[in-house]
């Protein structure tokens, strides 16, 4: 499993679509007490599906260790629940600061990656065709 982290920034926003080709998931993080954060998240949300729409999403609310010292919630957790579901995105709180979900959050991706049934291999003897031919052609006979 190969991770980047195009760090939500703008001045990232040209080279960010090179790592959306080909990704299998994408972790779309926001800050849970900013509303214009969750706006972004949906933005960067939109310009990922453009490039890789088969992506997996996971949007990720970040610093909940905000909300257990009386900071709100902006969206509510609510509604950010309805709208992950709403378009099929598993969603999750998580704090950086105390690690609380993050490492839940990556074993929800491993786990889906691998239940995937597009990525299931064929073992390799199944692929593998052998042209036998029984006739020699003349310029090899002795």
């Amino acid at each position: 499993m190969g991770l980047w982290d195009t760090a939500g920034s703008e001045r990232y926003k040209a080279t960010s679509k090179i790592y959306y080709r080909g990704a299998s998931a994408a972790v779309i993080c926001y800050d849970v007490i900013d509303r214009d954060s969750f706006h972004d998240a949906k933005s960067w949300i939109q310009e990922l599906r453009s490039v890789e729409e088969d992506c997996k999403i996971y949007l990720c609310a970040t610093k909940a260790d905000l909300l257990e010292i009386g900071h709100e919630a902006s969206p509510s957790l609510d509604m950010v629940k309805r709208y992950a579901a709403s378009v099929q995105f598993k969603f999750f709180l998580t704090s950086s600061k105390t690690g609380f979900n993050v490492a839940e959050l990556f074993q929800e991706i491993a786990q889906d990656y691998m239940l995937n049934p597009k990525r299931i291999v064929q073992p390799a003897e199944d692929l593998i065709t052998l042209n036998v031919h029984t006739k020699r052609s003349r310029c090899c006979r002795s």
